[in-house]
């Protein structure tokens, strides 16, 4: 008997949505525009109950434009710290949509509602460290956030 399962490697990216109308205006006023970083496999869709395919998105970490004084660095840090999404939350996205998002370069915000940067140095040695049975979201969620 032949084994027909293929194992599709992933091909991991970031996504980053604008998520400024979600806080306060004082904060906005602050900070400036709010980005949340995702991270995502757009090899792996879902169907969330519905014909249109989404990605899972997992949290990583919360960016923003403006430079914000020293003096208030901290409090505003841990504030947008304190308020992000959790870091096991997964949002769900039509691909379609996610697709659509301009391409960004390394640390750069993008200009409109969202962006996106394949993560080709990782991708290119994905079938090094990938093993599906051991893989974990949040360990990569970890190491994403460190860099």
């Amino acid at each position: 008997m032949v084994n027909s399962e293929v194992q599709v490697k992933p091909k991991f990216a970031l996504v980053k949505l604008d998520e400024t109308a979600h806080w306060s205006a004082d904060v906005q006023e602050k900070v400036g525009r709010i980005f949340g970083v995702y991270l995502v496999d757009l090899n792996s869709a879902t169907h969330c109950c519905e014909i249109t395919p989404s990605y899972e998105l997992h949290f990583v970490e919360s960016q923003w434009t403006n430079e914000i004084p020293e003096d208030e660095s901290e409090r505003f840090h841990d504030l947008i710290e304190e308020n992000d999404s959790p870091r096991n939350e997964i949002k769900y996205m039509h691909c379609h949509s996610v697709d659509a998002f301009p391409e960004i370069a390394g640390l750069d915000l993008p200009e409109g509602a969202g962006g996106i940067k394949v993560l080709a140095e990782w991708n290119s040695t994905v079938d090094n460290w990938y093993d599906a049975e051991t893989f974990d979201w949040f360990d990569l969620i970890i190491e994403v956030a460190g860099e």
